[in-house]
């Protein structure tokens, strides 16, 4: 999915919205970056290291199978 041509919100797995994608490839808080987004790939802010998880049907989920987040069309 591409997220940089729409708003979403972003749930914690308990249902607490933790942040936004808005028209861009970043999950925010306010003005703190929490993750990128590139395609599939979710990756913390630091550069340079591998994905935390991998989005699928909207839950970016890590190898280990734990849920991160879930995304919701705005």
């Amino acid at each position: 999915m591409d997220y940089s041509t729409g708003r979403y919100n972003v749930f914690e797995p308990s249902g607490i919205q933790i942040g936004r994608i808005d028209q861009d490839e970043f999950v925010r808080s306010g003005s703190q970056i929490l993750y990128r987004i590139d395609g599939n790939e979710v990756y913390g802010v630091k550069a340079g290291h591998p994905p935390l998880a991998f989005i699928e049907n909207e839950r970016a989920t890590t190898r280990e199978g734990t849920v991160l987040f879930w995304v919701e069309e705005e």
